[in-house]
């Protein structure tokens, strides 16, 4: 009696699988199919993040760089004014120099003509005497 009521278990059981099986294989797909979406969903998400962090980037490397253009226009002003004012001084000072030379060459010539007229001066004594 056992065996029969096993057998008769057994063979609704076998009865009942395939109905059991397309259950199963209908719930296995939609329970892909969700998960196929979160995972589409989650990809979608990280890629807009990953956009978002490397427009904020860019934006920051942009500034950087206008900051670092703007500090380099500054400094190269700074240095073309540096450069222009020592030459204006050192053209200053050359004038300065030429006029104090002439001057210089001036009182020399000055002495050495009064010089020659002495000797001069000199010598026509001498030849008088």
């Amino acid at each position: 009696l056992r065996l029969e009521q096993a057998q008769q278990e057994s063979s609704e059981f076998a009865s009942e699988l395939p109905a059991h099986q397309a259950a199963f294989s209908k719930e296995l797909a939609e329970t892909s199919r969700q998960l196929c979406e979160r995972i589409e969903s989650s990809i979608s998400s990280v890629r807009e993040d990953v956009v978002e962090h490397c427009d904020r980037q860019l934006q920051a490397l942009s500034a950087q760089a206008h900051a670092d253009a703007q500090a380099r226009h500054a400094l190269d002003q700074a240095v073309w004014q540096h450069l222009s004012d020592e030459a204006a001084a050192r053209a200053d000072v050359q004038e300065s120099l030429t006029s104090a030379l002439a001057a210089e060459r001036g009182e020399r010539s000055a002495e050495c003509q009064q010089i020659s007229s002495l000797i001069r001066g000199v010598v026509d004594r001498e030849r008088e005497a």
